[in-house]
């Protein structure tokens, strides 16, 4: 198995973007790289059994098929194997952490071949396998994989004490909650200062404004008929936050006003809501499964075509 097929595999099992991120497990931030910003989990048992996935089913029967493949021929593992998917990632260091948590466990057997398995070094009580590009496995315990770049590995799986996690971005994911599909939480300091100088000419956001973004949260869950999706951005103080907004306000009611804009996009603005609460800028949407469906047929069948 390589790092692509078991990406290929949590696609395959949120297939629609909107899928699901939930309440991390300790063993995954324990395998966290050192000085993460960006933190987030797929629970990929919650999104197979959620209603919306069962209409993914019911209109595309080959998707419940494709969840019951093995992931190659040498494979035991099928995208139902996983139950979340956790990422922890540095990205100015480009340094990762993904933990496959599994549903039931497994063997070293069932996740590489054999000739895979000679590509194994000793770390302590693991063993890390080589894979391509730089890239490893190991069998954590008998229902946990991790992959990532070998060295940022080798240092996690060396390390011995608990990974160096920000006060912030500590503080913003205990904030999870147990009803939330999706939960992405990243420290914006170093991403604000990449994205600076990438501004468009005559657009009214500042530097300095973005630099008061601190924070920004991302979650989404599902009910028997809607999909809700909401961010979050932690502004530092109130007048950035409601600066935000109503550049935000305005952009939407000009795409909306806009002859060229199509009507389905139209349809979607309407249901995003923009809401400030001091320093805080929340933007919410929520769509049905129906529309959603609709909308995205192309990515589906697209990704049906792509297994």
């Amino acid at each position: 198995m390589t790092i692509s097929h078991l990406f290929r595999a949590a696609i395959a099992s949120c297939l629609v973007l909107f899928a699901g991120f939930a309440r991390a497990e300790e063993q995954g931030l324990e395998l966290a790289p050192n000085n993460p910003d960006v933190l987030a989990l797929v629970e990929v048992g919650k999104i197979i059994d959620s209603p919306l996935f069962a209409k993914i089913t019911s209109a595309y029967p080959e998707v419940a098929k494709a969840l019951d493949q093995p992931l190659e021929k040498d494979s035991k593992l099928t995208p139902r194997s996983f139950s979340s998917i956790f990422v922890a990632a540095n990205t100015e260091k480009q340094d990762f952490v993904i933990v496959f948590n599994l549903t039931q466990e497994t063997e070293i057997d069932a996740v590489l071949s054999e000739e895979q398995q000679t590509k194994g070094t000793k770390i302590g009580e693991y063993t890390l396998y080589t894979l391509t590009n730089g890239q490893a496995l190991c069998l954590v315990d008998e229902t946990t994989i991790a992959v990532g770049p070998a060295k940022t590995l080798t240092a996690v799986l060396k390390r011995d004490d608990e990974a160096e996690v920000s006060e912030a971005l500590s503080s913003a994911w205990e904030n999870i909650g147990d009803d939330q599909q999706i939960y992405i939480v990243a420290t914006l300091d170093k991403l604000v200062k990449q994205g600076a100088s990438q501004i468009p000419a005559g657009l009214p956001i500042t530097p300095e404004m973005l630099a008061n973004l601190k924070i920004a949260t991302f979650t989404a869950n599902t009910d028997k008929k809607n999909l809700t999706l909401t961010a979050g951005l932690d502004c530092t103080n109130a007048d950035t936050a409601n600066q935000l907004k109503a550049l935000l306000d305005l952009g939407m009611r000009a795409a909306q006003q806009d002859e060229t804009t199509p009507a389905e996009v139209k349809e979607v603005l309407r249901s995003v809501k923009a809401k400030t609460d001091e320093e805080t800028l929340t933007i919410n949407f929520q769509v049905g499964f129906e529309q959603l469906l609709e909308q995205f047929k192309g990515q589906i069948n697209g990704a049906i075509g792509a297994q």
